[in-house]
């Protein structure tokens, strides 16, 4: 056991594979969950591991969507409370309502961060799959920062952006929208990647088709980006980030070596239990995994040495798999 490796920064627990949407630049809504399936108290196990390996790690919540396993959302955020290890969520935000705005700030994740696309209803609709899915965010976003300020609870709340080439040039009035009319705490964005579980064998029709077309003009976008918000803290998606994303457009499949570390950072454990060292880590793997949860505690999986075997591997990925703020090999920490 190499325990020379720091612990991980994030435990990463993939609630369900299944989502309510029918987002365009992700699959994961055809997929059925496995009825092998790792339990709530299995997951709950895993964060209380997490508090004792590392207690400056953070938990996030990813799927599908994280709210469709309601009480387990609530289980998991729970137990982050309780060990002090604050928890991250993404959502969809169709299962918020106004019965249950509170418990959403009170008892959910300390990052909240809602996917929305575009502050134009059609643009949102269109990668969303979901026609309702604007006006119900527009509505209960404003809501759950007045209730957070009112009850001077500490949730931060977000939203989370894809940016295609249908959107970019509207990038700059979607952050003084954000800012302005629904009032979060700050926006990220990242750039379309490959479509996510993509079910189309050898084709990814959405990408190709929706990914950026004049790729200096979309340069020149995120330049503007930069000047304009650099010192602006309302920019969660940071200068270094932003940087990357200009040579992403360039090679939007494969990135510079060196850019990934995701496998000194990170810990999945997908729906089914499996435990990866970054979500796409099955596809360069001879043996997709480095082990079952069910079988297995996190501090001997993560100096085990399967996983130092996988770290070897992954040393020279260069595979754009959805490179977010977690994976960046920076010191830099965006909650």
């Amino acid at each position: 056991m190499d325990t020379q490796i720091a612990p991980p920064q994030y435990l990463i627990i993939e609630i369900t594979t299944t989502c309510n949407f029918r987002c365009k630049q992700c699959h994961q809504w055809m997929t059925n969950e496995s009825a092998e399936a790792i339990s709530t108290k299995e997951k709950l196990r895993a964060v209380k591991e997490i508090s004792n390996l590392n207690p400056q790690a953070k938990v996030i919540l990813t799927g599908g969507e994280t709210m469709l396993k309601y009480d387990e959302f609530f289980a998991i955020c729970e137990e982050g409370k309780r060990n002090n290890i604050p928890v991250i969520s993404n959502t969809n935000g169709s299962f918020i309502n106004d019965d249950n705005l509170f418990d959403v700030v009170k008892y959910g994740p300390e990052f909240l961060l809602l996917s929305l696309d575009s502050h134009i209803e059609k643009i949102h609709s269109f990668i969303r799959g979901k026609s309702e899915s604007y006006r119900h965010l527009i509505n209960i976003i404003p809501k759950l920062v007045k209730l957070r300020n009112k009850h001077n609870l500490k949730t931060n709340i977000y939203t989370h952006s894809i940016i295609f080439n249908e959107n970019i040039h509207l990038w700059g009035d979607y952050i003084e929208f954000a800012r302005n009319t629904l009032k979060v705490d700050a926006v990220y964005f990242q750039l379309l990647k490959e479509t996510l579980r993509n079910q189309q064998v050898n084709k990814d029709p959405f990408f190709e088709k929706y990914f950026f077309k004049d790729l200096k003009k979309t340069e020149q976008q995120i330049d503007k980006i930069i000047a304009t918000y650099k010192d602006d803290k309302f920019m969660g998606t940071n200068t270094f980030d932003l940087e990357l994303m200009k040579k992403e457009i360039y090679r939007p499949k494969d990135l510079e070596h060196g850019t990934c570390n995701s496998a000194n950072k990170n810990i999945f454990i997908d729906a089914n239990g499996s435990v990866q060292l970054c979500l796409h880590m099955h596809e360069i793997m001879p043996h997709n995994t480095i082990g079952n949860y069910r079988n297995l505690h996190l501090e001997d999986v993560w100096y085990s040495k399967n996983a130092q075997k996988a770290r070897d591997i992954m040393f020279d990925c260069t595979k754009n798999c959805g490179m977010i703020n977690c994976h960046r090999k920076t010191s830099y920490d965006p909650y």
